[in-house]
């Protein structure tokens, strides 16, 4: 038999201690890895989905970060996300043709020109007329929430348990 002699009141003051300086810590820092590796995850998926390089789109997912105020962390993707054909593919008619071909681009009259700026792009005339252009884009709002639905659930659900358990113990070893 183990008798145990203490004051019970000093070690619930110790817990209380521990729950208001380590809790609000842990748990933002353990959404914003969860968010973090959505967003990796995400990235890739579109990757793969279309074809084209991650770092052409990279910048247009956001991750907004969960702090001990604001508990709540965010993976924004665009509602619209173009990218323009020429950042993605090369130059000229062999880039028009796999762009057409990858089914990226839905045009006819696509023509490669460089602006009296410098910058250079594929584009497309509105009219008939040879005035207005417009920039070919391609639009990668669908393919993101695809990705986002596929991807999201999944992470919270498998992942964020073992990592909110993971800052909690490095916390509790900083607290020695």
């Amino acid at each position: 038999m183990i008798n145990i002699k203490g004051d019970v009141r000093e070690f619930q003051r110790q817990l209380d201690s521990i729950q208001r300086k380590v809790i609000p810590v842990a748990v933002p820092r353990a959404m914003n890895d969860t968010v973090k590796q959505i967003n990796t995850q995400v990235r890739r998926q579109m990757a793969d989905d279309l074809g084209i390089q991650q770092k052409h789109f990279k910048r247009r997912l956001k991750v907004y970060r969960a702090s001990r105020k604001n508990w709540e962390a965010k993976n924004w993707v665009g509602t619209k996300i173009l990218i323009p054909v020429s950042a993605v593919f090369k130059s000229g008619r062999k880039g028009i043709a796999y762009a057409k071909a990858r089914g990226l681009v839905d045009a006819n009259s696509l023509f490669e020109a460089t602006m009296p700026t410098g910058h250079s792009g594929i584009f497309r005339r509105k009219g008939q007329s040879r005035l207005p252009i417009q920039e070919v884009s391609i639009d990668l709002s669908d393919a993101a929430i695809k990705a986002v639905s596929k991807w999201g659930p999944k992470i919270v659900r498998e992942r964020f348990r073992r990592i909110l358990a993971g800052k909690l113990t490095e916390l509790l070893r900083r607290q020695r």
